[in-house]
């Protein structure tokens, strides 16, 4: 896994298939099932919290 260039929507689903379901995932994630749904589903943003917990890391880089 290239954090540079891994979609963590896309992580977070392939994590999903590989546990099993979202239920599974939640639950080694530590985070309600609901919460994760929101996430792979785009309602939600992905926390940095989140992130960490996949071993990616939100990096912002401000322009002027």
């Amino acid at each position: 896994m290239n954090p540079q260039t891994e979609d963590p929507l896309a992580i977070l689903r392939d994590m999903a298939k590989k546990a099993g379901s979202q239920q599974k995932l939640a639950d080694k994630l530590g985070c309600k099932p609901a919460y994760l749904s929101d996430v792979i589903n785009q309602r939600r943003n992905v926390t940095d919290k989140m992130l960490s917990k996949i071993g990616l890391r939100r990096i912002v880089v401000r322009v002027k």
